[in-house]
Parts: structure tokens; sequence; C-alpha cells
């Protein structure tokens, strides 16, 4: 992906987030739009995304290091936010867990099929 594409995909996901990701930043929402995510702002985690609503037989499962997920009810959608790889958003009709490093074997759940619909 030429980087101008990668940078505007950047972009449309950060403003369809702005909300909530201000909101997780602790941060105006302006001043969010303005310099965009910090670099210092990424948490030394690991986030990984199961499609499907088992973790054990997911469809598809992604990984992201250096990132954090901001989940949006009135989007139905979770983005997730990571320092080099950009930025993504998916479908609410996934499981979301957080890991300390990339090879930790404990993850906490943050997002599963018991939230879907609540």
């Amino acid at each position: 992906m030429p980087l101008n594409t990668w940078r505007s995909a950047n972009d449309r996901v950060i403003e369809a987030f702005l909300p909530e990701l201000a909101k997780q930043l602790r941060r105006p929402q302006a001043d969010v739009r303005r310099t965009g995510i910090l670099a210092t702002e990424f948490p030394n985690q690991w986030v990984r995304v199961y499609y499907g609503d088992n973790r054990k037989t997911a469809d598809s499962v992604c990984d992201f290091g250096f990132a954090f997920p901001v989940i949006s009810r009135r989007k139905e959608a979770i983005a997730v936010f990571a320092l080099n790889a950009g930025y993504f958003t998916f479908n609410h009709l996934c499981i979301v867990a957080v890991r300390g490093s990339r090879l930790a074997k404990r993850e906490k759940i943050i997002w599963g099929p018991e939230q879907w619909w609540a």
C-alpha cells in the first residue's frame, strides 16, 4: 500500500473513532485531531482479535504489537491502533484480548460474545 494511502486510511479511522479515542487518551478531541496519537501513548501490550465466537476455533486471528483497542458501541465496531502497523477497524462480532507481550500465554478478554448484543 502506498504511504499516502496508508496515512489517509489511518486518518479516517481516527476521525471515525474520535470521541472514544479522545476519551481513552484523556485528551480533547480537537487535540487528538490536530496531533494524532503520540508515540508515547502506545502501551507495551499486544492486542489479538479473533473472528468467531470461540478463540480455540476462530476463523481468523490478527495480532498487533504496541497497540490498544477502542470499542465503540455506537458504531458496533472496534478499532485497533498499533504503533507500527497502523489503525484498523473490525466489526463488533469478534473477540478482543490484550496480552503483556507477544509471547505471553495469558491474555485478558476485553470484548466477546457476551458483549455483542448487550
